[in-house]
């Protein structure tokens, strides 16, 4: 029985997360899909319509319960399910271990993919898709992928040489990696960082790791 829904747009780096973590957890069922196209309209044109009052800041992914509570931050719905399904939970349920992989969550998401994210956002058809909704300079571009470039950098020295960023299993922070660096090397989305990725061997191996498993959820 579906416990809500998730409202996304396929690819995108803050909700891709998201569909990786219920398919591992197996709740993929409980929780559907509903999607929307940055492209034709939505969430940049939706949120004005029919979704506004659902997501006033015109974020995905959103998810919307059973009762009606929408909650719109990836990091939120997270944690909404790792508290809502504790058992199998990836954070582990000691404060320590909880820490740790909420560490890494913020380190991948705050580096990798909000500036992957906002680099672009600063080029090519992307500005025009922003222009409404906040300001996007085309010329910080550079400025974002340098970001980018400067963290792979860091990642490259602290990522481990085998396993997830974890440990054996994979923690919320694989999910999120995974995504941020498959939009930053897909042609759908423009490719702006995939020869970047592939300067920092450790990173690549473990992107690949990441990859091989959430190929296998599909």
């Amino acid at each position: 029985m579906a416990l809500g829904k998730i409202i996304t747009h396929p690819g995108v780096p803050n909700s891709t997360p998201v569909e990786y973590y219920l398919k591992y957890r197996g709740m993929a069922d409980k929780y559907p899909i509903e999607e929307v196209s940055i492209i034709t309209g939505g969430p940049v044109g939706a949120v004005r319509g029919n979704l506004k009052e659902k997501l006033p800041f015109g974020a995905i992914p959103a998810l919307e319960l059973k009762d009606g509570t929408v909650i719109d931050e990836s990091n939120a719905i997270l944690a909404y399910l790792e508290a809502a399904h504790p058992e199998g939970r990836t954070e582990g349920t000691d404060p320590k271990t909880i820490a740790i992989s909420r560490q890494w969550s913020d380190r991948v998401e705050k580096c990798l993919t909000e500036n992957g994210a906002n680099a672009w956002r600063t080029q090519g058809p992307a500005l025009a898709l922003f222009k409404d909704r906040y300001p996007c300079l085309e010329g910080s571009h550079e400025t974002f992928m340098k970001r980018v470039d400067h963290f792979l950098g860091v990642f490259e020295t602290v990522v481990p040489s085998e396993g997830f960023l974890g440990g054996e299993k994979p923690i919320i922070a694989d999910f999120r990696m995974v995504a941020g660096l498959n939009f930053l090397s897909d042609p759908q989305w423009g490719n702006i960082g995939g020869s970047m990725i592939e300067k920092y061997p450790k990173v690549t191996a473990l992107f690949k790791r990441q990859k091989d498993l959430v190929d296998a959820l599909q």
